[in-house]
Parts: C-alpha cells; structure tokens; sequence
C-alpha cells in the first residue's frame, strides 16, 4: 500500500579526501504495490514516502544489515561521511 520515492547514489570518485567524497544522483524510483527495486551492493540510496498517507513497505537484504561490519551514512549538505558500527543486541 501507498508508494514509496527512492533516490539512487553512487559515491564521487575523489579519492583526495575519502571522509569527504560526496555522492552523485543516478535515479529516481517510484515504487509502488506488487513493484520492487533492485539497489547495486555499490550503490547508496534515500526513501521517502511522497505523499501524507501510510505506507507498508517490505525491504529484503542480502543479509541482515545489522550484521555487516560497518554502514556508511552521509550529509547531503556537507558530503561528510560517517562509519556506523551496528550494535545487534
């Protein structure tokens, strides 16, 4: 039910300042009922839910996320990359 904007990144090849590399913009997917959306291990993608209603969204993984040894997360606004060490509990 209800439909859900996924942005696709890959990271900017600037090697020179690796915690600072920025992300560039290679789609935009709606995905709405019965759709799916495959994201490339090397990719990196944001999900919004466009509009005010609920939304039921399933997410299949490889694995479970928490059990990888680090994610990454980014500011859009500064392009300042963070290492997230998952905590499985």
């Amino acid at each position: 039910r209800g439909t859900e904007l996924n942005h696709i990144y890959r990271r900017a090849a600037d090697s020179s300042e690796p915690a600072k590399a920025g992300l560039v913009a290679l789609a935009e997917h709606r995905v709405g009922p019965g759709q799916w959306l495959h994201i490339a291990p090397e990719q990196f993608h944001s999900v919004h839910t466009p509009v005010r209603q609920a939304a039921l969204q399933l997410h299949l993984y490889g694995r479970n996320p928490d059990s990888a040894p680090v994610r990454h997360a980014v500011d859009m606004a500064s392009g300042q990359w963070a290492s997230l060490t998952p905590t499985v509990t």
